[in-house]
């Protein structure tokens, strides 16, 4: 992984390395730690599509055994976002036109169920919650900050998600929007010109949950991820990202 430190880049600390980070996880296994180390790496651009995963680096940087980091990326393979070649080592899921058009159509199908439901029973704290999540989105696009603005538009789909009430739902969304925070961080500067326009549709969104306005809501989310979504395939068509793949 050409000296990547997950650990630093990611400002980890090892398992058992600090008593707060302990404190904080509560109970989470050393599998549990390493799969949500890994995930937050992959998701937030720290380990980039294709690149290989070396199970000693990692459980080194980690401060835990190879089992646990074996196990982690079974599951993360299992998930999508690693790829196991033959006679060699895993890599991060390279990103395909196949594979976002299918993320997307998913997510249309289950975002749109998730947020007519949320529109007939969102609150006034979650839509305030909301609100506030797009001035921070509006704040990360003005600063050129693709991570933080990734952060805020994760934030901002799950807690309007949330609003449902269908946790069972929500919680294959969560998966979902985990594999489109990796493209969208990976394709951060070919998109960078959608974000404003983004930003906007949400405010729309939010619009149309406060009205108490269902079918809206539902077609501005199809809307919304549709857009996104050519985007993306845009990009991995594009010269720059097979360069970036080479």
């Amino acid at each position: 992984m050409e000296g990547v430190s997950i650990i630093a880049d990611m400002q980890y600390t090892t398992y058992r390395g600090n008593a707060n980070l302990l404190s904080a996880t509560k109970h989470k296994s050393a599998r549990d730690f390493a799969l949500d180390t890994l995930r937050r790496a992959i998701v937030e651009g720290q380990l980039l599509p294709g690149q290989e995963l070396d199970e000693y680096e990692l459980a080194d940087q980690m401060g835990i055994s190879r089992t646990p980091v074996r196990e982690a990326i079974q599951i993360l393979e299992v998930q999508g976002f690693v790829v196991h070649r033959r006679f060699s080592k895993p890599v991060v899921s390279p990103i395909s036109v196949e594979q976002i058009e299918e993320v997307y159509m998913v997510r249309k199908a289950l975002e749109g169920i998730a947020i007519y439901q949320a529109a007939l029973n969102i609150s006034a704290k979650e839509l305030q919650r909301l609100k506030r999540l797009l001035i921070e989105e509006a704040q990360a696009i003005e600063q050129g900050d693709d991570l933080l603005w990734s952060r805020c538009n994760r934030r901002f789909h799950t807690v309007l998600y949330a609003a449902s009430g269908k946790s069972f739902l929500c919680r294959y969304i969560d998966w979902l929007l985990d594999l489109s925070t990796l493209y969208m961080i990976t394709a951060a500067k070919f998109i960078n010109q959608r974000l404003k326009e983004s930003n906007k549709e949400h405010v729309q969104i939010i619009h149309a949950c406060e009205e108490r306005n269902p079918e809206l809501a539902q077609g501005l989310i199809e809307e919304h991820l549709g857009k996104s979504a050519v985007l993306l395939v845009e990009y991995v068509r594009s010269e720059t990202y097979g360069r970036q793949q080479q």
